[in-house]
């Protein structure tokens, strides 16, 4: 495969791991870079839907860089989404195989936007769309993770999804992730998310239900299952299996069924998207497992009626409750219609008989509707076809219910906002009554007002909102707990350095501030405990006339370190920009006069580089653990910008192998083991994936400066130059190492053969001619071996 997506993404995915560092950069500088970013990903996922070859290699790529984000950057956030949604949902990556086993590596991602720790302490961090495309892809792919651990089993993973499927079925059937209101309000609140979430229910029921004896796929193979049969289910599971041959999925599935068909019939009318959406998803599965659906669907739609359902309390708009209960009966309707029509229940004829019946009735009705005006205020329970007794009953019970009903229009627990306002409100936010400014009202007339009140409010009712504003305080203060512990956990180790560094300079001052330096006299403190004695000087004299300072106290190794690495991060942070502009300013000129001493005649732009790098190889050079923290900090500032700052990146690598090969002179030690090694094979690993036709030269440079190179150094080539778009950049700095370098002469030239074998093993004619070009040319003597036929070379195996 090519590493042109690499190219393209892991520049992104690197700007993602290092966002510590963007509180340095400004916004404009951060506005380009996210753009930048976004056009990354889209190109990417353009190419990975033109040719699914690169779709594994970019989706991981995609995955870190979500994973890496904060929930915040939602721009950043919603493209990779975007991706995995048409890649799994969509379904634009057309290979089963393909989604199937690339299926589980979206668990974590989901798992970051669904349950999301971070709205615990800061409401704003929510992102509606973020959560609704992330339920719309776990339950499309559910059934996909279910067939692949049915085929290699991961308790881990399967761990992952159980918790996040146990969330999801928890917030069944709430305003998730709104905030709640009340219980009736909320079936009609957060749509989109309930009817992403009624399809994960769905999803989970069919997969984990057998599917029944006259399936498509009656034998249960595994290998049978494609996206024209994708009848996936728990009969797939081998009785040996680890985890999911077990009683509770079944159950659960079960369990599941129950739930979608109380919320149907509970008296709360569902808004005709959420209804139609449970209908939908109630007839799947009495396709697919009819056996434990059947009964239960059909017995649920001879009994609707929404005449019978109480619309939320709160909801003033008559015509929009009317026109729900209309199209919710329509749909009633065109399921009696489809059921007798196409014989699903032509083997029972007093069912038959029933829905016949039903059907008529409901027909009726409906043409009586529409003689009516839409806007007149039609009386649904008046039936001819009903006694008047069975209407009074039902108008009673729904009576008692209203009466038993909510009382507040914001029941929610938590807090809204972090004003008392959002404390205390319990009505609905748009009531002219939530607006209005108390404070115009005197004093008096208020707290007359409020015993008044208190004296006519129902017990009970009180105590209900007292209850809710207590909830409230309590979520407020566990918030703002959680907050402070989250900040005190990132700034605990330097805080404490710092509150250290503060007490004991405020205890010299306060020891400066006693001692007088032209008398040699300490002035004792004021005696602030007793009254009795006046204000009064108590002076003695010193043994001594000259004040001497107390010795610093000794750190031990432990804070030496944190010290250590204290100052290096400032310095990184600080330097280059502090002598980066301004080279002639006299204050400039003061600040070096010191530094110029450390072997730097004149200090420049990069000269901290030179600081850091030999105080990596020679001052903290018997602490490797300090030295390697200091190698690390480079190379993680080289990161940020690898092109821009080559410069820094060669000088550094020279001291490295200054300093181990000509100070040290340690004929013993292995190459391969070497600081100058391991890093130098970090920054081409690094560099390598960005590379573009126009960086040819700085590449070249890079080897060309680098002051060893072995076949383990060039053979990181290869990458490049099997990449057909890019093979130019890593055969010209070949073909300059084969020319200016003679000690890596044999090292390029086996290199070279190398990826002749790797050639004719691919395939691959353009790259066999490219190298049989440079070979013939500097090696010819090689060619006769590289063109063996294949039987010759192993009959030539066999003999030896």
């Amino acid at each position: 495969m090519s590493s042109v997506p690499s190219s393209t993404l892991t520049q992104t995915s690197a700007a993602a791991a290092n966002g510590s560092n963007a509180a340095a950069v400004k916004s404009s500088d951060e506005d380009q870079n996210l753009k930048f970013q976004l056009k990354q990903i889209e190109e990417a996922a353009k190419l990975a839907f033109e040719n699914n070859d690169y779709f594994v290699q970019i989706l991981d790529t995609i995955v870190a860089i979500s994973l890496a984000q904060p929930l915040n950057n939602t721009k950043l956030q919603i493209k990779c989404l975007n991706f995995i949604h048409k890649s799994f949902v969509s379904k634009q990556i057309s290979s089963f195989d393909l989604r199937v086993q690339n299926c589980l590596k979206l668990v974590d991602m989901l798992s970051k936007f669904i349950i999301n720790s971070e709205v615990a302490i800061n409401l704003e961090k929510i992102s509606y769309n973020l959560i609704q495309k992330s339920i719309e892809i776990f339950a499309s792919v559910y059934g996909l993770m279910f067939l692949q651990l049915t085929r290699f089993p991961d308790s881990q993973s399967w761990s992952k999804i159980s918790k996040l499927k146990d969330f999801l079925i928890s917030k069944w059937p709430s305003a998730y992730p709104l905030l709640p209101l009340n219980k009736e309000t909320d079936l009609t609140r957060s749509t989109g998310c309930k009817i992403a979430l009624a399809k994960l229910l769905g999803k989970v029921i069919q997969t984990q239900l057998p599917c029944p004896p006259n399936s498509i796929n009656p034998k249960n193979d595994l290998s049978a299952v494609t996206d024209d049969n994708m009848d996936i289910s728990i009969s797939l599971v081998n009785k040996n299996h680890p985890f999911l041959y077990s009683s509770s999925l079944n159950t659960q599935g079960q369990m599941l069924i129950d739930y979608i068909l109380n919320l149907l019939n509970n008296d709360a009318l569902l808004p005709t998207s959420f209804f139609s959406t449970l209908i939908a998803i109630l007839m799947s599965l009495f396709k697919t497992r009819p056996n434990f659906t059947s009964s239960k669907i059909l017995g649920f739609i001879l009994a609707y009626e929404s005449q019978f359902k109480n619309p939320p309390k709160f909801e003033t708009d008559k015509l929009k409750v009317r026109l729900t209960r209309r199209f919710n009966d329509r749909i009633d309707r065109i399921l009696m219609s489809m059921l007798l029509n196409r014989g699903f229940i032509d083997k029972d004829p007093p069912l038959k008989s029933r829905f016949a019946n039903k059907l008529s009735y409901m027909v009726e009705k409906s043409n009586k509707q529409k003689k009516r005006s839409i806007l007149s205020d039609e009386n649904d329970i008046e039936d001819e076809h009903r006694s008047e007794d069975e209407n009074s009953q039902k108008l009673k019970r729904r009576k008692l219910d209203t009466e038993k009903s909510i009382d507040f229009f914001d029941e929610s627990r938590i807090a809204k906002e972090e004003t008392y306002k959002g404390i205390y409100t319990l009505i609905n936010p748009k009531d002219e009554l939530a607006n209005f400014d108390i404070s115009a009202i005197p004093s008096e007339f208020i707290n007359n007002i409020v015993i008044l009140g208190l004296s006519k409010t129902d017990t009970n009712k009180l105590n209900a909102g007292l209850e809710i504003i207590s909830s409230r305080y309590l979520d407020l203060y566990n918030r703002f707990q959680l907050r402070e512990q989250q900040q005190q956990s990132a700034n605990n180790s330097s805080d404490n350095k710092l509150n250290a560094q503060d007490k004991q300079q405020n205890k010299n001052n306060e020891e400066d501030d006693l001692y007088d330096p032209s008398s040699g006299v300490v002035k004792k403190e004021e005696n602030g405990n007793d009254p009795d004695k006046k204000d009064e000087e108590f002076d003695f004299e010193l043994e001594s006339k000259n004040f001497e300072l107390p010795l610093p106290k000794i750190l031990d190794p432990d804070e030496k370190q944190d010290q250590i690495k204290l100052i290096v991060d400032n310095f990184i942070k600080t330097s280059s920009a502090k002598f980066g502009n301004d080279k002639d300013s006299e204050a400039n000129k003061t600040d070096t006069q010191e530094l110029k001493k450390v072997a730097i005649s004149r200090w420049k732009r990069n000269s901290w580089i030179k600081l850091l790098s030999r105080l990596a190889t020679r001052g903290t050079k018997l602490n490797p653990e300090i030295s390697n923290y200091i190698r690390d900090s480079l190379f993680n500032y080289f990161k940020e910008d690898i092109k821009g700052r080559i410069d820094g990146v060669i000088e550094w690598l020279n001291e490295e192998y200054y300093d181990e090969f000509i100070v040290s002179k340690d004929e013993s030690k292995d190459m391969s083991s070497s600081n100058y090694m391991k890093y130098t094979g970090l920054v081409l690993d690094y560099l390598i994936p960005f590379l573009e036709p126009s960086d040819r030269n700085i590449f070249i440079r890079l080897l060309s400066e680098l002051p060893y190179l072995d076949l383990s150094l060039i053979s990181k080539l290869r990458s490049v130059c099997t990449d057909p778009v890019r093979s130019k950049i890593g055969f010209q700095p070949l073909l300059y190492l084969i020319m200016f370098r003679p000690p890596v002469f044999d090292d390029c030239i086996n290199f070279l053969s190398d990826l002749y074998n790797y050639a004719v093993e691919r395939n691959n004619g353009q790259l066999q001619n490219e190298c049989l070009g440079y070979l013939k040319k500097y090696k010819p003597t090689i060619i006769p071996s590289l063109e063996k036929p294949p039987q010759d070379n192993a009959v030539t195996a066999d003999t030896s």
